[in-house]
């Protein structure tokens, strides 16, 4: 009997021991057959009640465990339960809600505890039952808190563990890390006596103890202990069993990356023919894997050293560590008594240079990269020896012995040469730097600043990025750089929370004034005085003297009705400035409105509810369901496929089984492409054919074509043409039915289709918007010919007729003849004997007149620039010999002629005049065609004001010797333009 209980107590501890072994014993996940331990692997069924982490490895110890308070908030009056947007749970806020496992921060869920207001200091008390060390923990505060204290004190069996100030005190969750761990069974949360409205509201407190194998404030770190079944430290992690394999330091945080990875090399040696086991412990190859077995004897003879093979020209071995790593730190250890030099070692990690010697190493050697190298592959390499003079030995006649190689890197969260040094930083779950201890993306947690996040903050400061300044601590005491906290207590006046706040009745910037009298006997604001103790209930304001947004009366005594947008309502009368919000109505906006009505003022009617359920007097919305045959949102829009005032008749066959209008039933479902119509039976105005597939063409005033047929009814647009309208007009027609043809446009370019205007100009000669008259100065039938000298080069566009006349100068039908000048006769005024003429026949009296006038009796051209004698103007007038001018030089002087003299004059004006007569009507009938020839070789050749040559006034015609008067200029001017002829020699003959 003995035996077999002997036999059961070893099963039993063996079971045990196996179980523990596999670590199913220290797994909390919800799913009672996963495994999380050894390696560690998250819960992927979630954790047990109590326990959390992404391994279930930290246990909440405060979880159902007995709590009290300073009075219990009761919100029942506040608070119209199952309405939407408005808290769905009233009543007492008791202390157990904070620890119910319910970490809810919606203050409206009703999950957190709230303590009254009725308390000069507000506090929460935890019963945990048993003894624990506490080092951190968690406060979840609600997220519509009614009172949020200034500061929250956190106290451990009367040892002060935190104060919470600050920013952290606005936090929904604050993480708490005691100053340093204390060991004790109560947990305290209080608010300070200075408190305005002392309230705490913790809906949820967590204190965290560390699973078996896990250490650290939030459990974050796994043990490494030699013997597996050992539970290290909870706070540093040390153990007592030394290290487990491929780890090492004080903590077990240095980790051998290179042990059992794999190894090789170039080429294995092997003394298996050549040793004997009498003197050797071990005979056979030595390849790569004996450098990472763990074993660092460095004794060859016992068999745990690596060699390559004799005769390498080069020599390597190398690892794979199967993964990346930052790679700084190894210790090769080599055989003693060596024979082989090491001089010209090389270790690269992945190619890159880490480690380079020119000397030979000793027995075990502690090498550190250039620089950390990130990479998976690790090579240690032997280069051919030297054949410099001095230089014994083969260059081939190397090999590489390797006994152990270690290649460390820290755990994570842990850095440093030896991996001694925590991380910190700001976010708890941030890998640092595994050789600096920086923190790239959070940095530094509060209280620490500087590379790696090891330096505390300056004197006086604390906090997160040391941005906080300590308070007034008793006899000039430094606070704590990370929470602010004195050391000891706090200077005259001042009071906890950082020794910032001062005692209740003192102000100031020392805290050595005294306050006023404030309600209660309060305290007031530190600066200025202000009374900031509670005031009565509903009252506000620096002395109690207002009523809050929501209260009116003598006393604040009586609540407001609904407002317009939750305005105050007027603090007299109640009444709301701005109206009633919607659903309510009356003098005091305290009335909902009656059933069947909502919104603003009750002015709205519910929709099609079924009865007898109302609508939601707020919004509308029916609060059961709605009417058979409506719906929508309100119930007032008719169910799809029904239509109708009471939605009770069906749609017709709409496209796509589509809905229709409420009240006529027209489909309101859209039609297909190019269809209209309440059934979509009618083409588009441009479209035609079965389907609408087809478009009409250009019908007259875009009006629409055949539906059947596609022709247009009233004719083609403008610059259209064919049956469908659908052409063209050819180039060179245009307009209706392409009927017009275009003007003479400059070829090839043709005239616009629609409205005849050349695209590009009109030919030579031709105008007009569109090119079908004569331009200005042209004629004829092809407006080919050039207008004369018409007054604005305007002639008719047939005959060339000038309509306003000639231009100065030019005369005839077309203004194409140059007018003959018209001579003057300026007779000598020499006074002629009175003599009887002798008979002579009618010829020889016309010759010698003629030849008297002539050669007795020349004439100055009565026009000039210049006078030709000295005794007449410019302009016909006579001198005196007294400078005086007398006019009428036509008129000459009669005084003291006879009557006999005055007839031969007489006689020989009309002689004379005869004479011209007849050489006009001469030269103009006998010359005729002459002058046209001089015409048109003026205008086609040097235009229609300039002529050839000066010989062409005479050509043909002989110039008359009285000229017209000659315009302005010199004579050698005139001559040039073509307008004196040069052969006229106006001096007398």
């Amino acid at each position: 009997m003995k035996s077999l209980t002997l036999y059961l107590l070893v099963v039993v501890a063996f079971t045990a021991r196996l179980g523990q072994s596999q670590g199913t014993f220290d797994c909390h996940c919800a799913a009672v057959d996963e495994e999380c331990f050894p390696s560690p692997t998250p819960c992927s069924s979630g954790c047990q009640s109590g326990w959390d982490g992404p391994f279930c490895q930290r246990q909440n110890v405060a979880y159902n465990r007995s709590a009290s308070q300073s009075g219990v908030y009761v919100d029942s009056s506040d608070c119209v339960p199952d309405i939407l947007d408005v808290q769905s749970f009233c009543g007492a806020h008791g202390a157990q809600l904070a620890v119910d496992g319910n970490d809810d921060t919606d203050y409206w869920h009703g999950s957190c505890a709230v303590t009254d207001t009725s308390n000069q200091s507000a506090w929460w008390r935890l019963d945990l039952g048993a003894t624990y060390n506490i080092s951190s923990l968690q406060i979840y505060q609600a997220n519509h808190a009614p009172l949020v204290p200034p500061y929250i004190e956190v106290f451990v069996d009367g040892q002060e563990c935190y104060n919470v100030t600050g920013s952290d005190i606005s936090s929904t969750i604050i993480d708490v890390m005691c100053h340093q761990t204390l060991s004790g069974s109560t947990l305290t949360l209080r608010t300070s006596s200075v408190d305005t409205a002392p309230s705490l509201t913790l809906c949820e407190v967590k204190i965290f103890r560390c699973s078996d194998f896990w250490f650290g404030s939030k459990c974050q770190y796994k043990c490494h202990c030699n013997d597996t079944l050992e539970v290290c430290d909870k706070t540093s992690g040390a153990c007592a069993s030394q290290c487990a394999a491929a780890w090492t330091g004080a903590s077990c945080r240095d980790h051998n990356m290179a042990l059992h990875q794999s190894a090789y090399q170039d080429g294995t040696w092997s003394d298996a023919d050549n040793c004997s086991t009498s003197s050797t412990v071990y005979c056979g190859p030595r390849p790569a894997t004996l450098a990472v077995d763990g074993s660092t004897d460095q004794n060859f003879r016992h068999g745990s050293c690596s060699q390559t093979a004799l005769g390498r020209t080069i020599t390597s071995w190398s690892l794979n560590l199967g993964s990346l790593h930052q790679i700084y730190r190894m210790k090769i250890y080599f055989p003693q008594k060596d024979i082989y030099p090491t001089t010209g070692l090389q270790v690269t990690v992945d190619g890159a240079v880490c480690y380079v010697t020119n000397t030979s190493l000793t027995d075990i050697a502690n090498i550190n990269c250039r620089q950390p190298l990130m990479g998976v592959f690790v090579s240690i390499n032997l280069p051919p020896l030297p054949t410099s003079p001095g230089v014994t030995g083969s260059p081939t006649d190397r090999t590489l012995a390797l006994c152990e190689v270690e290649i460390y890197e820290c755990d994570d969260f842990w850095f440093g040469s030896n991996c001694s040094r925590l991380c910190r930083c700001q976010n708890t779950s941030e890998i640092c730097d595994k050789m600096t201890g920086e923190c790239p993306r959070s940095g530094c947690s509060a209280g620490w600043i500087g590379p790696g996040c090891q330096s505390a903050c300056p004197r006086s400061t604390h906090g997160l990025n040391c941005s906080y300044s300590c308070g007034k601590c008793a006899n000039n005491a430094v606070c704590d750089h990370v929470t602010g906290a004195c050391p000891g207590s706090c200077a005259a006046g001042f009071v906890a929370k950082g020794c910032t706040e001062c005692l209740t009745g003192l102000y100031g910037i020392n805290c050595d004034q005294s306050c006023p009298s404030c309600p209660g006997n309060g305290s007031c604001e530190r600066l200025n005085g202000t009374c900031s103790t509670p005031c009565p209930a509903h009252h506000t304001g620096t002395n109690c003297d207002r009523c809050h947004d929501d209260w009116y009366g003598a006393k604040c005594q009586f609540h407001c009705g609904e407002c317009r947008n939750d305005g105050p309502c007027n603090k007299t009368t109640g009444r709301c400035p701005n109206g009633c919000d919607s659903g309510w109505q009356g003098a005091l906006c305290q009335q909902e409105c009656a059933d069947g009505r909502f919104g603003i003022d009750c002015s709205q009617v519910c929709g099609h509810c079924v009865d007898p359920a109302p609508c939601d007097k707020l919004t509308g919305i029916c609060l059961d369901e709605c009417a058979p045959g409506w719906g929508g949102d309100l119930c007032n829009k008719c169910l799809t496929g029904l239509y109708g005032i009471n939605c009770d008749q069906s749609c017709p066959s709409c496209p796509g089984n589509g809905s229709c209008e409420r009240l006529n039933g027209t489909c309101s479902t859209p039609c297909p492409a190019h269809h209209t119509g309440t059934n979509c039976d009618r083409c588009h105005d441009d479209w035609y054919g079965s389907k609408c597939q087809f478009e009409c063409g250009e019908c007259r005033n875009d009006g629409p074509c055949n539906k059947t047929t596609g022709r247009c009814p009233n004719g083609c647009d403008s610059g259209w043409q064919g049956a469908l309208c659908q052409q063209e007009c050819a180039d060179g027609r245009f307009g209706m039915d392409c009927s017009q043809v275009c003007g003479h446009c400059v070829d090839p370019a043709p005239c616009d289709k629609l409205t005849g205007i050349c695209l590009d100009e009109c030919a030579p000669g031709w105008g007009g918007d569109l090119c079908n008259s004569c331009a200005t100065g042209f004629y004829s039938p092809h407006c080919n010919e050039t207008c004369g000298h018409c007054v604005d080069d305007t002639c008719d566009a047939l005959t060339g007729q000038c309509d306003a006349g000639c231009e100065p100068g030019w005369t005839g039908y077309n203004c194409l003849t140059r007018k003959r000048p018209t001579p003057t006769l300026t007779p000598t005024l020499t006074p002629t004997p009175t003599t009887t003429p002798t008979p002579t026949t009618a010829s020889t009296t016309a010759s010698s007149t003629s030849s008297s006038a002539t050669s007795t009796t020349p004439t100055t051209p009565p026009h000039t620039t210049k006078a030709r004698q000295h005794n007449q103007t410019p302009h016909g007038h006579r001198t005196t010999s007294h400078g005086n001018t007398q006019h009428g030089t036509s008129q000459p002087s009669t005084q003291g002629l006879s009557e006999g003299t005055l007839a031969g004059i007489i006689v020989s004006c009309v002689l004379v005049l005869c004479i011209v007569l007849h050489s006009f009507i001469f030269l103009r009938y006998s010359r005729r065609r002459s002058c046209h020839w001089l015409r048109a070789r003026r205008k086609h050749t040097y235009g229609r004001d300039r002529v050839e040559s000066p010989e062409d006034y005479t050509s043909g015609t002989e110039l008359p010797k009285y000229a017209t008067a000659l315009p302005p200029g010199t004579e050698e001017d005139r001559v040039t333009a073509g307008i004196i002829n040069p052969n006229y020699d106006p001096s007398p003959k």
